[in-house]
């Protein structure tokens, strides 16, 4: 869950599945600040055809 302003908890039912989770939030959230500087323009989204 993430807490505005304050972080954010990950839970899991052993303390190695709840690392993963919190690890798997930071690095989203790494990947997420070293794109906002490329723009919207450079989006790609892919259909939902796709997916």
């Amino acid at each position: 869950m993430i807490l505005r302003n304050h972080g954010f908890v990950a839970c899991g039912e052993t303390i190695e599945e709840a690392w993963k989770y919190a690890f798997n939030v930071i690095n989203a959230c790494e990947v997420q600040v070293r794109a906002a500087p490329m723009g919207i323009d450079q989006l790609y989204l892919p259909s939902s055809e796709q997916q």
